[in-house]
């Protein structure tokens, strides 16, 4: 019978790659900041890579221009963007608009984020 190795798989989350600890079932053991830190929970880790997330920002204010940029190329200031005011969950509850901070890191390719102050759009890619 062939045993799984652990897992280190990279994972994107607050605007910085990290690796999430998998054990031999693939069960969620931790998340670390570094390949070191994941070696030192098992030498026999099998690093699995990711590619970075992209996105397409694009102009909605007639100026007419348009930038593709990585997940980590968004400032701190730009992820804690938001939309005032608030929008109903599923259950019928009032909740407030999510960060772009948050938008990005729980966002699918072909998803997108309208930020209307400023007057884009942005879509991500992968």
């Amino acid at each position: 019978m062939k045993t799984r190795k652990p897992r280190a798989i990279k994972a994107w989350q607050g605007g910085e790659a990290w690796f999430e600890l998998r054990d031999e079932c693939g069960a969620f053991v931790a998340t670390v900041a570094t390949a070191q830190e994941a070696t030192e929970y098992a030498e026999d880790i099998v690093f699995i890579e990711t590619d970075e997330p992209r996105f397409l920002v694009r102009d909605e204010g007639g100026r007419g221009w348009c930038a593709e940029r990585a997940y980590t190329e968004f400032t701190q200031e730009e992820r804690e963007y938001r939309e005032e005011g608030t929008d109903t969950d599923y259950a019928g509850n009032e909740i407030e608009f999510e960060s772009f901070g948050e938008w990005l890191d729980s966002s699918d390719a072909g998803d997108e984020f309208q930020n209307s102050d400023d007057n884009y759009t942005v879509i991500r890619i992968n």
